[in-house]
């Protein structure tokens, strides 16, 4: 993924454990996001006082209908007052070249929703093998809507379950992977199962990094049609994202990406390693 903070949201081993400091910051529309990343050489760590649900890499939101059209028409990215703390340790690694290299993480991450006032909690595996790699996660998460803009005011809270699955292939030039997220919750009393599939694509020339992704939801929320304006009944969605990184010297890469927030707009970041 072109943004560290979208990994270490669906997989905390995917946190890197090198020695050094990262910090990542992603402006969108004048607002920004931020993560902070560190390492010791054998145990990463990573905080994040900003959301990424509903962004490309992230988990749907959940929203009264009301306020996911007037968000959409409006351009806003979704918000909400969740703060994610992470943590990586490296299992085992070699540094054998080809496929006689092996490496295996284990993450623990904790969600703090300050609406609810709740902890959340969950656990990542990764392997790396070769050229390939391979990683399952699962936490819980919950949400709170309260919408008064409606009569009667609306107030719900949920907490459920999240789990992901990844795999990848790493090669000198390209780099694609593809990841599988599954929210498992009780609505009003009734299960649902929403989906996310991911396909990602990174290809590096000289100093360039161009990304591709592919999404597709299959869920119970409604769809915003950008043409008309207006939500529409659609279990499926698809939308596309376009990325190229660039980096200027060894501590700093920039980034412009299309549709990180699932907008259809602008989004630029900056990373630095130090």
């Amino acid at each position: 993924m072109p943004s560290q903070s979208g990994g270490f949201n669906f997989n905390p081993s995917s946190i890197p454990t090198e020695r050094g400091l990262g910090i990542e910051i992603l402006n969108y529309n004048g607002d920004q996001d931020f993560a902070l990343v560190t390492g010791t050489g054998r145990i990463g760590a990573a905080i994040s006082p900003s959301n990424y649900e509903d962004s490309f890499f992230g988990n749907m939101s959940f929203e009264s209908s009301t306020q996911y059209l007037e968000r959409k028409k409006a351009g806003k990215k979704y918000t909400s007052n969740k703060y994610a703390f992470a943590t990586a340790v490296n299992l085992f690694k070699n540094k054998k070249s080809g496929m006689k290299n092996l490496k295996l993480n284990l993450g623990l991450i904790a969600k703090y929703n300050a609406d609810t006032s709740k902890f959340n909690w969950g656990l990542g595996s990764s392997l790396e093998l070769g050229y390939f790699t391979v990683g399952a996660s699962k936490y819980k998460d919950d949400y709170y809507i309260k919408d008064t803009t409606i009569t009667p005011a609306y107030e719900y809270f949920e907490r459920y379950n999240v789990e992901t699955f990844t795999v990848g292939i790493k090669l000198p030039h390209i780099i694609a992977d593809f990841t599988y997220l599954n929210d498992v919750f009780n609505y009003y009393g009734q299960r649902y199962d929403n989906t996310i599939s991911l396909l990602t694509t990174t290809v590096f020339w000289k100093k360039w990094m161009f990304t591709y992704g592919h999404r597709k939801e299959v869920s119970f929320r409604p769809y915003y049609n950008f043409d008309t304006e207006l939500l529409e009944t659609r279990d499926i969605k698809y939308e596309s994202f376009l990325g190229v990184q660039y980096s200027i010297n060894k501590h700093f890469i920039a980034g412009l990406y299309n549709n990180y927030y699932l907008n259809r707009g602008l989004t630029l970041g900056l990373t630095g390693f130090f």
